[in-house]
């Protein structure tokens, strides 16, 4: 079918397609079946994509994972068609009726948790019913080793310790030394910790350690991140962590000062 628009300027036409005016409706009765077999008629172009991925957004929120999963399929996304089918396999076997299904329900309203970006609901959820185990593999599922250890830490003291140290070996041979720092120093291993910032190139946050944990030896690694701080130009910083750990050198504080253009704070000096 094809429109007419008569504009002031010119006469503009339409073509009305009607596989879209039937998705339209489809999509607003909740005839998510139909729209699929509407839409498995059509080839992918962009505008059809956009209709795929509609329609596995209204699937998602009656839980219809089934045909979320093949809308997920249709546009390539492989990944979140696999995280779909496992939805969906989460799905029948809580509906099945077993007394041993209560596990699986669990497990759907946790990983409808994840999927809505709301992790922390999903690990309350988990550690409500007694499950920091489940809890646990789903930080290792989505690469947060660093929740993954907390919740180790309060339920299975036993093995925190052999996971946080494989954890540290994976950031540090990955180059990951500022989040390796953040280990050790939750670790209280202050001075390790320091290291890794400094080699992170971040001598604000190894600063800001020193500063807030009272750290005064070693004098060379004191002056190390003063030195760091001023050759990137962190004034500020700098200043402070002079007057406040190499107080025995005033002049150093008023001149970084002086070079961040902090005048009242060198002239209070």
């Amino acid at each position: 079918t094809e429109v007419i628009v008569d504009t002031e300027s010119s006469l503009s036409s339409y073509l009305l397609v009607e596989e879209l005016i039937e998705f339209s409706l489809a999509i607003d009765e909740d005839d998510h079946m139909k729209a699929l077999g509407i839409l498995r008629q059509m080839e992918l172009t962009p505008q059809t994509e956009a209709m795929w991925l509609q329609l596995q957004d209204a699937s998602v929120k009656v839980y219809n994972f089934h045909t979320a999963e093949q809308c997920a399929a249709a546009v390539n996304d492989h990944s979140r068609a696999a995280y779909y089918r496992s939805l969906a396999k989460l799905s029948s076997e809580s509906d099945a009726g077993s007394l041993m299904n209560g596990q699986q329900s669990l497990r759907l309203r946790a990983k409808l948790f994840e999927m809505r970006k709301k992790v922390d609901l999903a690990e309350e959820l988990y550690l409500g019913h007694n499950r920091a185990d489940e809890a646990i593999k789903m930080y290792d599922d989505l690469s947060m080793g660093a929740e993954a250890i907390a919740i180790a830490e309060r339920y299975q003291k036993n093995e925190a310790g052999d996971r946080k140290r494989k954890y540290f070996e994976t950031l540090v041979s990955s180059n990951q030394n500022a989040a390796a720092a953040k280990l050790k120093v939750d670790s209280k291993e202050y001075l390790e910790g320091i290291g890794l910032y400094m080699k992170a190139g971040m001598p604000g946050r190894a600063a800001g350690v020193i500063l807030e944990h009272g750290i005064v030896q070693p004098l060379s690694l004191i002056e190390n991140v003063a030195s760091a701080l001023d050759k990137n130009e962190l004034f500020e910083h700098a200043g402070k962590f002079y007057f406040e750990r190499l107080n025995s050198r005033p002049k150093l504080a008023i001149n970084a000062y002086v070079q961040g253009s902090m005048y009242r704070n060198a002239f209070d000096l």
